[in-house]
């Protein structure tokens, strides 16, 4: 449904980022736009005065923002996962270093001890 609108491939990636049907009443009938920005600029485009038509275009364009919107979500996840692994890492320091281990990234090995090699003790990252 968003391809019959004929935008630019531009105008198509900032809608994937965001973009809104907005209903403005004009008399006795409601006009609808597609309204979004680009390049710092908001652009708007009228769809119509069809309710329906402007249902299936805020719906085409739900599902068109749909990865974009799952990519946020896991953005945040995974800034969670590791401000958490990081406090973690942080309240283990004293008993890791009383255990004569260290901290290298997330895995734990002891420090070296006149040995060219550093021997891990333990690591299950993937």
């Amino acid at each position: 449904m968003i391809a019959s609108l004929n935008l630019e491939p531009d105008d198509l990636e900032a809608l994937r980022h965001g973009g809104t049907i907005s209903a403005e009443p004009r008399g006795t009938l409601m006009r609808y736009r597609l309204r979004w920005w680009r390049d710092g600029r908001q652009r708007s485009l009228y769809i119509g005065s069809d309710a329906t038509r402007a249902a299936l275009i805020r719906q085409a364009l739900h599902e068109h923002q749909r990865l974009h919107r799952l990519e946020q979500r896991i953005a945040v996840h995974a800034k969670q996962a590791s401000l958490l692994l990081r406090t973690i890492s942080q309240r283990l320091a004293p008993v890791v270093h009383q255990a004569g281990l260290r901290f290298h990234g997330r895995c734990l090995r002891r420090p070296r001890s006149g040995h060219p090699l550093t021997e891990m003790i333990q690591c299950n990252e993937t």
